[in-house]
């Protein structure tokens, strides 16, 4: 409530984002990390994956924001990409993906990564055949349906983790499996990096792990106990989402 109220919002309005925000404290998402595009050290105490897509423009903007972090905080943030094409709206969204899983494949991802958000607007089938040539590939083997599935089952993991996540659209962040909202903003992501930072390895306080402005959603949902989880439920369940369709842009 502190931090929205900080940042301008009347209290009011920062109450109904802080009640949406508490939605985060349940049990935290694991997620397959293992070959997918990492920035930041593996043993990083603060990890976050963040669900997007090539054309998607929000996504874009995330990027940056990612960047950022990894900038911010040197040693203490691995950050994991991961495939959510939205196929419905965006025609090449899923060709740029299955481009940036070669690029990993080969040790090119991030570059690759930057190269088609900088040029978002070029994506189209010449574009990508440009930047498979730079890469050494053989279009005609990576979009074949055999020879190519190695490439596009990464993308089909991915997209089958959104679902299960209850990832809606991109870009989505979870911080140490946590849904992060408006985590495309560079403060309120440090913030929630922070916080994380700064959580002690267990808390016996209980008030102080749930009033903090910004407590550790992982040591906050194990000091619940059920009856606690289901009374947070219902008291989350009838708040509006601030989600980008809404009155709230996700970079608001």
């Amino acid at each position: 409530l502190t931090f929205y109220i900080q940042q301008g919002l009347e209290r009011d309005d920062a109450l109904v984002l802080t009640q949406n925000a508490s939605l985060s404290l349940k049990k935290p998402m694991t997620f397959e990390t293992n070959g997918r595009p990492r920035l930041g050290e593996e043993n990083a105490p603060v990890e976050i994956v963040i669900f997007s897509d090539f054309q998607c423009p929000y996504c874009a903007q995330a990027a940056q924001t990612m960047h950022a972090i990894h900038e911010a905080r040197p040693g203490a943030v691995s950050i994991i990409f991961k495939q959510l094409p939205l196929v419905s709206i965006h025609p090449f969204a899923a060709a740029a993906a299955l481009v940036a899983v070669y690029a990993q494949s080969i040790g090119k991802f991030w570059q690759t990564h930057d190269r088609l958000f900088d040029a978002q607007k070029q994506i189209g089938s010449t574009f990508l055949k440009e930047t498979l040539e730079e890469l050494g590939a053989d279009v005609d083997t990576l979009f074949d349906p055999v020879k190519g599935q190695p490439y596009a089952v990464v993308v089909i993991e991915d997209m089958a983790e959104a679902k299960e996540a209850d990832v809606a659209g991109t870009p989505s962040v979870f911080v140490n499996g946590i849904a992060i909202q408006s985590g495309a903003r560079l403060d309120r992501l440090l913030a929630r990096v922070d916080a994380e930072l700064s959580a002690p390895a267990s808390k016996t306080d209980k008030k102080r792990a749930l009033l903090s402005p910004f407590p550790s959603t992982q040591e906050s949902y194990r000091q619940l106990d059920n009856a606690g989880r289901a009374d947070l439920f219902m008291l989350t369940k009838s708040v509006l989402c601030p989600c980008p369709e809404s009155a709230h842009s996700f970079f608001d």
